[in-house]
């Protein structure tokens, strides 16, 4: 649909003009804005400018209306074509725009049409043979403070303070230390050096006729005008320098006011009391602006930052020259001492101390890398040694030293162990079977080792015996084939006899037959007297052999005689205790002999 408006007028609808287009939201035709037209009637929208142009108001009809957008570092009245760099000391950061930004105090652009507030910067003004009218036509008390600095270290420069043709103050710049004022030598060694900026502050009472000079903050001279009372006009002719932190306050500012200016080159006091600022110097006939500003409060060479090379005070800091191919900002890099140098093999070089060393790839020695590393070898296997077992698997060894050749003293050990060791005689050793297969009934048993046989005691529980003996040792080694001769036999139970009895005889010689019927009854009458004849537990038998005669023999009147005791115990049917010690009340035999005890 086309876009008509409703004329109240002719009640009647008609369609919207060109530069307009009909809004619903408004039922009404409306303008287009800034940055779009319409060339059509009856139009529901505006057309959109081309990039980069714009219009300078609402409802354009035409594209040729669409105008250029100023650009950045520029301005006109309309913020379009036709546009206008941003002078010196100002700078627009935005495009479309109707004015500049000025730069702040102290500061200005190095050139027109600037772009953005980090292109202003502080600057110094260069005079030559320039007289600055010092404007306190209705300031009785002034001070005048600024940085000066002598382009020309071996021509004398000369600062004069002037009442219309009259010479209120003449200072004399040198390449020494002395200055003269007003015709009076004064020694300023102390607190200026040679070739640095100079802060210097002026102060006039034209009520008083006082006036007072400072040095770097440091009052070098006072003295009463009286030629000045009640000037209103002063000006300050300047020979050759370089001028910065220039301002004149109408009031004699404080000694502390006056240090505190002499700390920064930019004017760091603020005050409602200022005439004149280094901006007012820039339009002074053959003044040019020095950007950016060289002023220097901190001399950075002081501190000798560039080892040992030429340092150059520049503003704020310092500027080293290096020599001997030296560099970097504070001459720190040596020059490149391996340009052309003799490493050889893939080494290296590192340039230091005015020379320069190779580092050697692995494998390599020597200043220049020239020597190959010799690194040690195995030699061969020395003979085993005897093995530490005949049987049951022993071990032997055998070692080889790494000299062949040996590694030197950058080389490399030889890699692996320097000992070897297998196992040898792994055949099971001989044996003896054991002795527990060969023990029988009521057999105990103890083994040692003794001198590389087996030794075994046997012996019987407790409550038995050996039916002959009471103790078996066996023996099985190399010497008997490795086999027990023999098994020991079985313990039994042991049986009592019936009667126990013990037979005991005495003998006598000579004994005369005649009397043998005397001693025989003798001899029974004595026995009945032993205690186991009391208890019936002996007998006695008596021969007398010697005198025993037959028919066909002789009856002899001497010979000898045997008697015979039996000592018997009826066991019953009690058993014997062999497993305890015999004692003394189990003795049934006389402690007396027997033939004195007949």
């Amino acid at each position: 649909m086309r876009g008509k408006n409703f004329v109240f007028q002719t009640f009647s609808c008609a369609s919207c003009p060109t530069g307009t287009f009909f809004n619903k939201t408004a039922d009404n035709c409306v303008k287009c804005p800034i940055g779009k037209y319409q060339d059509e009637d009856g139009s529901l929208d505006c057309k959109q400018c081309p990039e980069g142009t714009s219009t300078v108001k609402n409802g354009t009809t035409n594209s040729s209306l669409c105008l250029e957008i100023c650009p950045e570092g520029s301005y006109s009245k309309t913020g379009l074509s036709p546009c206008f760099k941003c002078l010196q000391g100002q700078y627009q950061e935005n495009n479309q725009s109707t004015s500049c930004e000025k730069c702040q105090h102290t500061q200005t652009t190095s050139t027109t049409g600037s772009t953005n507030h980090s292109d202003c910067t502080d600057f110094d003004i260069l005079l030559k043979n320039s007289t600055i009218d010092l404007g306190i036509t209705s300031a009785p008390n002034f001070t005048v403070s600024f940085w000066v600095y002598n382009r020309n270290a071996n021509q004398v420069q000369t600062l004069d303070l002037t009442s219309v043709s009259q010479y209120v103050l003449h200072i004399i710049f040198s390449n020494t230390t002395s200055f003269v004022i007003n015709g009076t030598a004064i020694d300023v060694s102390a607190i200026v050096k040679q070739t640095r900026w100079i802060h210097v502050a002026i102060q006039v009472n034209t009520v008083t006729g006082s006036l007072f000079v400072y040095l770097n903050g440091n009052s070098i001279f006072t003295n009463i005008i009286t030629s000045i009372v009640g000037v209103k006009e002063m000006s300050l002719f300047v020979s050759d320098f370089l001028m910065s932190g220039y301002d004149v306050f109408s009031t004699i500012l404080s000694e502390v006011d006056v240090l505190s200016l002499s700390k920064t080159c930019l004017s760091n006091l603020k005050s409602s009391n200022t005439i004149q600022s280094l901006d007012d110097l820039k339009d002074i006939p053959g003044a040019k602006l020095v950007i950016p500003s060289t002023c220097n409060v901190k001399y950075g060479c002081d501190d000798n930052p560039c080892n040992g090379h030429t340092c150059l005070d520049i503003a704020n800091g310092f500027v080293c020259h290096c020599n001997n191919g030296y560099s970097g900002t504070t001459c720190n890099y040596p020059p490149d001492y391996c340009v052309n140098n003799n490493c050889n093999n893939g080494a290296t070089c590192v340039g230091q101390n005015g020379t320069y060393s190779c580092i050697c790839k692995a494998g390599y020695k020597g200043s220049f890398c020239e020597t190959d590393v010799v690194n040690g070898n195995w030699n061969s296997w020395q003979q085993w040694s005897e093995c530490s077992k005949s049987c049951d698997i022993g071990i032997r060894s055998r070692n080889r030293s790494c000299d062949n050749p040996p590694p030197d003293d950058e080389g490399s050990y030889c890699v692996g162990n320097n000992t070897q060791t297998q196992s040898c005689n792994t055949d099971a050793c001989q044996r003896c079977p054991s002795f527990l297969t060969m023990l029988n009934y009521g057999n105990t048993l103890k083994c040692n080792q003794v001198n590389g046989y087996d030794v075994c005691n046997v012996t019987c529980r407790t409550g038995l015996v050996f039916p002959n003996e009471n103790y078996h040792v066996y023996h099985c080694g190399k010497n008997t084939s490795f086999e027990w001769q023999k098994k020991p036999p079985s313990c039994m139970e042991p049986n009592s006899p019936a009667i126990m009895a013990v037979r005991a005889s005495s003998s006598i010689t000579e004994f005369p037959c005649s009397r043998k019927d005397l001693a025989e009854s003798t001899y029974k009458s004595n026995i009945n007297t032993l205690w186991c004849r009391q208890n019936g537990n002996c007998k006695l038998e008596m021969s007398l052999d010697g005198c025993n005669y037959n028919n066909r023999r002789k009856r002899s009147s001497m010979s000898s005689i045997n008697i015979y005791v039996t000592f018997s115990v009826d066991l019953g049917k009690s058993t014997l205790e062999f497993s305890r010690p015999f004692r003394k009340r189990d003795s049934f035999s006389s402690t007396n002999k027997l033939h004195q005890c007949l």
